[in-house]
C-alpha cells in the first residue's frame, strides 16, 4: 500500500530554482526540485540514529548563470512529472508549478513585448486580416509558444486525471490576462491577453474533447468585475475578442487552433481533429453560458457558427441528456441544469439571428448551426 501524503512545503531559491519536500505517513521523505535534471548525488550522509540526514544533489552541468533556469521543459517531460504529483496527491504542488510556468509567461510575453516596441507599423495596426494575423501570432508563437505549451501539457494531465483540480490553472492563465498594460487597446500592449486566451482556449478544448466538464467549469471560474461586470472571465468579449487580432473573435479562435497543432493531443488520446473540436466545443459552450450574463449585443460574436458542428454535436447531445455532464456547463451560466437546458435553444436562435443580419452577404452554406435534432433533445429534457 502507498503511503499517504502528510505536507507538501515548497522551498523557493534563487531564479526558478525551486524544491519541494514531501512528508509521508510511513516517515519517508522525498525532494522534487523543479527543471533541473540531469543531476547526480555528490554526498550522502545516512548513518548514525538520531545524526541529521544530508544529501546533496549537483547538476551535471554547474550552473553559473540564469540561462540554465530559464529553460522550457519539454510537454512530455511535463506531463510526466504532473501525473507523478497527482499520483501522490500533490495538488498543491501542481498548483503552485502552474502559477510560476505562467509567470515565465507572462514575464516572457512581456519582454517580447517590450522587444518589439520600436518593430513599425505591423504591431501599431489593428489586425484586419488573416495574413496579418498568422504573422502577428506566428512571431509570437515562435517567441513564447514553448513556455504556452509547457503549460498547457501541465494542464491536461490534471484534466484528464483529476478535473476538479484545474481551477488554479485557470487562475495562473487569468492573472496574465490581467496583468499591468494587457487591458491597453493598443495591439501590441495587449498581447499578454492573447497568450493567456489562446492557452485556456486550448485547455477548455481538452476539458471538451475528453468528456471533463468539471474542468471547464473549473478553468472559467474567475471573474473581475471590469470583464463584463463580472461574468466568468472565458464568456467575456474581452477574452474572444482580442485586441491583438483587431477585435476579432474569428481570428482569435483561428488563432488558438493553429497553436493547437503545435499541441502533444496524443499524449491525452486525442487527434488534432478531436482536440480542435474540443475548442470549437468550449466556444459555443461559452458563447451559450455569455447570454446567461449579456445581451446578445453584449456578448461574444459567435464565431462557433463559421465551423462545421458535426464533431461537437455529441457533446450537446451528452449535455442535452446527462445531468451530471450538463451540471458544471450549466454553474458557468451561474444557472440550475433546467434552467441552461430551457435557454439552450433560445440563446441559440438569437445568436444565429445576430449572425445573419451581420453577415447578410454570407452564404448560409458558410452558417453552420446546432442540427434540430440537437436542439430538440434539449426541448425535450425540459419537457416542451
Amino acid at each position: 500500500m502507498a503511503p499517504t501524503l502528510l505536507q507538501s512545503i515548497p522551498v523557493d531559491g534563487p531564479g526558478d530554482r525551486h524544491v519541494r519536500v514531501l512528508f509521508y505517513d510511513d516517515g519517508s521523505v522525498r525532494i522534487r526540485i523543479a527543471n533541473a535534471a540531469p543531476m547526480k548525488i555528490s554526498e550522502a550522509f545516512l548513518r548514525g540514529k538520531g545524526d541529521h540526514v544530508i544529501v546533496k544533489l549537483d547538476p551535471e552541468v554547474a550552473l553559473h548563470s540564469e540561462g540554465r533556469s530559464l529553460l522550457v521543459r519539454e510537454p512530455e517531460d511535463e506531463r510526466a512529472e504532473t501525473i507523478e504529483m497527482l499520483q501522490a496527491g500533490d495538488v498543491i504542488g501542481i498548483a503552485e508549478r502552474a502559477k510560476r510556468i505562467a509567470e515565465r509567461l507572462g514575464y516572457e510575453t512581456a519582454k517580447f513585448r517590450d522587444a518589439n516596441q520600436q518593430n513599425g507599423a505591423e504591431w501599431g495596426i489593428v489586425v484586419q486580416t488573416e495574413p496579418v494575423a498568422d504573422r502577428v501570432t506566428g512571431a509570437l508563437f515562435d517567441a513564447v509558444g514553448a513556455r504556452m505549451h509547457e503549460l498547457t501539457a501541465l494542464g491536461a494531465a490534471v484534466i484528464q486525471y483529476r478535473p476538479e483540480s484545474a481551477g488554479p490553472i485557470g487562475h495562473a492563465l487569468f492573472r496574465v490576462f490581467q496583468s499591468e498594460g494587457a487591458n491597453s487597446p493598443l495591439t501590441l500592449q495587449a498581447i499578454p491577453r492573447l497568450v493567456s486566451a489562446v492557452s485556456a482556449q486550448t485547455l477548455l478544448g481538452y476539458a471538451i474533447a475528453l468528456g471533463q466538464y468539471q474542468a471547464f467549469a473549473e478553468i472559467s471560474k474567475p471573474r473581475s468585475a471590469s470583464l463584463d461586470g463580472g461574468a466568468p472571465w472565458t464568456t467575456t468579449q474581452d477574452f474572444h475578442h482580442l485586441r491583438t487580432l483587431g477585435g476579432d473573435s474569428l481570428l482569435s479562435a483561428k488563432a488558438a487552433l493553429r497553436f493547437a497543432e503545435g499541441e502533444a493531443h496524443d499524449a491525452v488520446g486525442l487527434s488534432i481533429v478531436e482536440l480542435k473540436n474540443g475548442i470549437i466545443g468550449a466556444g459555443l459552450l461559452a458563447e451559450i453560458c455569455s447570454l446567461a450574463h449579456n445581451s446578445v449585443e453584449g456578448a461574444p460574436f459567435p464565431w462557433t457558427f463559421r465551423y462545421r458542428l458535426d464533431g461537437v454535436e455529441p457533446m450537446l447531445s451528452d449535455i442535452a441528456t446527462n445531468d451530471a455532464s450538463c451540471a458544471p456547463i450549466a454553474a458557468v451560466a451561474g444557472e440550475s441544469v433546467a434552467a441552461f437546458r430551457a435557454a439552450f435553444r433560445g440563446r441559440h436562435d438569437a445568436y444565429l439571428k445576430l449572425m445573419i443580419s451581420s453577415s447578410p452577404y454570407l452564404p448560409s452554406p458558410h452558417m453552420f448551426p446546432v442540427r434540430e435534432e440537437t436542439l430538440a433533445l434539449f426541448d425535450k429534457a425540459t419537457g416542451r
